[in-house]
């Protein structure tokens, strides 16, 4: 089997400069799927965007490799406006597979701008087309409306009508529509009407090599203080740092703790949003006088720097407003953090709230706060709830699982005779 990835948006390289624009967890996502592919015997060219010098082809592994064919500048364009560019990008993949006799017998695209492409390249080859959306418009819409940041405010900047006109259109056509939470699929039903068995969900992966409990040879722990909080997220509203912070503010009144904030793109990489977010975060924590007690790591652009980081805090806390999945839960579960999701995440689907991991709402931050301060009192609740998350996610939520998933339950429902 050979499969086409259509992934146009960011910096697609063997090893991805993450922390870029557009850079981060989809990126690892296609890369990691590709690879677990490649190992079950499965051939995949994982089709991106070439700009600024690029090479045209990299391999990944013998079965695995990066296509990049060009379209528009020879500049990055951010995935809210590669749409205009797809059809053009689409006419040089046709080129591409003409020249190097190359044959695809499915299509696997992802997010809308990859999607619209793959919709058109479906019209063409008739062949299946999976689509994996990562997040939806109209879910993420409603999702950031909120007083604080006006749903018009952002609707020139992510697109909404457009996209929204446009997933429905990918979906009507696709063969399969593969989300990554049962929470997708449910927001997928309510706002864009989609035939039910249309629809799959498959949980990502982590890469237990590098998210594990155990030190590496010369490793260390990075934390110098004890009751810790870790977050690892980008700094847009969506991410919720600012309920996190009144969290915060609740537990140090009563324990003497700490909280650590590591981004997942540079600075120098900030949208607008961004820096105006950071900049409302920052004046809370003046606000109420916890400059000594937040810690802004910056970005740790080395994977295994930043599970050690997992690895030696006592909590890990993802307090999104709105997260169609969250990469980062699976990476420090992996790692044996304590991990606390917010009930608007698709990963807290991973969580058997007790066991392995809590789902806390953050609307409620009294109520999570009292959680939090029990689990520095309770050390041995703690260890066991890190033993657990180590074991669901060594046995579950490799990427080698995900990709005998895939090609068990995906890609031949999207084969069959409709």
């Amino acid at each position: 089997m050979r499969v086409c990835f259509l992934n146009p948006q960011g910096h697609l390289q063997g090893h991805p400069p993450l922390g870029k624009t557009d850079t981060g967890g989809q990126i690892v996502y296609v890369l990691e799927l590709a690879r677990a592919l490649s190992r079950q015997g499965i051939k995949v060219d994982l089709i991106t965007r070439q700009f600024g010098g690029q090479k045209p082809v990299e391999d990944l592994t013998s079965n695995a490799r990066i296509v990049r064919l060009p379209c528009g500048p020879d500049t990055f364009v951010v995935k809210e406006h590669l749409y205009e560019l797809m059809n053009q990008w689409v006419q040089r993949l046709e080129a591409f597979s003409r020249t190097e006799d190359v044959q695809y017998d499915i299509i696997h695209s992802h997010y809308w701008d990859g999607g619209y492409a793959g919709m058109l390249l479906q019209r063409r080859l008739h062949i299946p087309h999976v689509f994996t959306p990562h997040s939806l418009g109209r879910w993420k819409e409603l999702a950031l409306s909120h007083d604080a940041v006006p749903g018009q405010a952002l609707a020139p900047l992510y697109r909404y009508q457009v996209r929204i006109m446009t997933e429905k259109r990918i979906m009507k056509t696709a063969d399969v529509v593969l989300m990554l939470s049962q929470i997708q699929r449910v927001r997928l039903m309510q706002h864009y009407r989609l035939d039910f068995d249309k629809i799959r969900v498959l949980y990502p992966g982590v890469d237990t090599r590098v998210f594990t409990p155990n030190h590496p040879a010369g490793g260390n722990g990075r934390m110098p203080t004890q009751n810790n909080i870790l977050l690892v997220s980008r700094f847009v509203p969506a991410k919720g740092i600012d309920t996190a912070i009144e969290v915060f503010r609740r537990v140090a009144r009563r324990v003497d703790c700490h909280l650590y904030i590591v981004t997942t793109n540079k600075l120098d990489d900030f949208s607008e949003e961004e820096i105006e977010n950071e900049r409302a975060v920052r004046w809370m924590i003046e606000t109420h006088r916890l400059q000594d007690r937040v810690h802004f790591l910056g970005f740790i652009a080395n994977r295994r720097l930043l599970a050690d980081y997992y690895r030696s805090t006592d909590l890990f806390l993802l307090p999104s407003r709105y997260e169609p999945f969250g990469l980062t839960t699976l990476e420090a579960l992996a790692c044996g953090a304590v991990t606390l999701v917010s009930h608007a995440a698709g990963s807290r689907e991973l969580l058997i709230d007790g066991l392995n991991g809590f789902i806390v709402d953050m609307e409620e931050p009294d109520a999570v706060a009292k959680l939090i301060v029990n689990l520095f009192k309770d050390r041995a609740l703690a260890q066991r709830i890190a033993e657990n998350a180590v074991l669901s996610t060594q046995r579950h939520f490799s990427w080698d699982v995900t990709a005998k998933r895939l090609l068990k339950h995906v890609y031949p429902q999207a084969a069959l005779p409709k």
